[in-house]
């Protein structure tokens, strides 16, 4: 019975020892992905920030790019386009060829009139003389008067040829300088597009690292949840061992309350003797009082007797009473009772030892099923990622450390059973 139990208690050591060893193995894996785990999310915070400020710088070059898209039209429109010119430059010519012909017409008018004045001139003293002359004449004044109707009015078209020449020379100067804004602000919005370009590789860069780090953390996320699987089946393994403990112990105080019940019976055996010697030796005071009385009653008769018979009877009563008293059977009856008052003592002792044992290891069970009970409803809780590793590891710490508790008292109980077993076989 006592190697099956220390088989029993080996195997169990050998299991929790085991069991200790692999769950420090998942404590430094743990440590370990969770050490990656948050640099894995410090890399990926490092990115969003990178890429809210992209964002933010983005959206700001891109009102830029709107103000200055606005600023060119604004510019444009200021700007007459090439049909405007065209146009200007069709009326332009128009008005100077109508002028040239005008001046042309006028001209040949002058010229027309210049030679009629001196044919009048020459020919007025032979007006009178010359009436066809002075018809002809009238038929070219009227010809000029007709051709004078006929002529379009010049200042007008001075006027709108300086107003036209004011004009062009106008955006002839300005149009330089409105040229040269445009070719910097198309600089600018190409710088602004370069650099936006470059942002949005940097940004596909930053998302594939972001990609790789979400691939990683899902990795880790696997890996995690397969170390708590596997410290969740450790747990398992563990409560059957405290079980196996626990159903070990019920047998080992099984047996000690067996043998306590066996040590009782004893002990009733051992009083119900020590009554019966106790009654025997009630019989020898009871024989010493007759034996006085009838001694006295004849030393009462023989008062009258000679003083030697009246020592002599003292002399025998003194010897009756030493011989009593020293005889061997009276002696081995006191040793025998002392003997037995002690082991009585020693049972007594080792009874309420082996009784306290067993309240104590009574009250180890009630608080390991209070554990148990508390393992329980928070395994059957719902559980953070963060807090349900830690307050796992804690649970374990505590449970190990009760089954460390438990498996030293265990060995302190089988210590005292085995002591007790030996001292009831020699005392039996």
């Amino acid at each position: 019975m006592t190697e099956l139990k220390e088989r029993n208690a080996q195997a169990i050591k050998k299991k929790i020892a085991e069991a200790e060893k692999k769950n420090d193995d998942l404590r430094d894996k743990i440590e370990n992905e969770t050490q990656k785990n948050n640099i894995l999310i410090l890399l990926q915070s490092e990115y969003e920030k990178m890429r809210d400020d992209f964002l933010e710088e983005e959206q700001k070059n891109l009102l830029e790019i709107q103000n200055l898209s606005l600023d060119v039209k604004n510019v444009k429109k200021l700007v007459p386009d090439k049909k405007s010119y065209d146009l200007h430059d069709n009326n332009l010519e128009e008005g100077e060829q109508a002028l040239m012909n005008e001046i042309e017409k006028m001209e040949a008018a002058n010229y027309q009139f210049d030679r009629t004045q001196s044919q009048l001139n020459s020919v007025s003293q032979k007006l009178k003389d010359l009436t066809p002359v002075v018809d002809q004449l009238e038929i070219i004044v009227l010809k000029y008067e007709s051709i004078s109707k006929s002529l379009t009015k010049v200042p007008s078209y001075y006027i709108t040829i300086e107003d036209l020449e004011t004009e062009l020379q106008n955006l002839r100067t300005n149009n330089p300088i409105r040229k040269q804004n445009i070719t910097k602000k198309i600089d600018e919005i190409k710088n602004l597009e370069m650099d936006n370009s470059l942002k949005m590789l940097e940004l596909r860069r930053n998302q594939a690292k972001l990609d790789g780090t979400t691939a990683e953390i899902t990795v880790n996320e696997s890996n995690l949840a397969s170390v708590i699987v596997e410290l969740q089946n450790w747990n398992i393994e563990l409560q059957k061992s405290n079980l196996t403990v626990q159903a070990y112990k019920e047998d080992a105080l099984t047996q000690v309350i067996k043998e306590i019940d066996e040590n009782n019976k004893v002990i009733a055996d051992l009083r119900k003797r020590l009554e019966e010697i106790q009654n025997e030796n009630k019989d020898f005071p009871r024989v010493f009082k007759e034996i006085e009385a009838n001694d006295a009653r004849s030393v009462g008769k023989k008062k009258q007797l000679v003083t030697e018979l009246t020592r002599k009877i003292n002399e025998t009563k003194s010897q009756i009473l030493r011989s009593n008293s020293m005889s061997e059977e009276v002696m081995a009856l006191t040793v025998k009772m002392e003997e037995e008052w002690t082991s009585q003592q020693e049972l007594s002792d080792k009874c309420a030892a082996l009784t306290k044992e067993l309240y104590d290891l009574k009250e180890y069970s009630d608080r390991k099923s209070e554990i148990l009970e508390l393992l329980k409803d928070l395994a059957s809780k719902e559980v953070r990622k963060n807090v349900g590793i830690k307050s796992l590891e804690q649970l374990y710490d505590v449970a190990a450390e009760q089954n460390r508790l438990l498996s030293r008292q265990n060995k302190m109980v089988e210590v005292e059973f085995e002591k007790a077993q030996n001292e009831l076989a020699s005392l039996s």
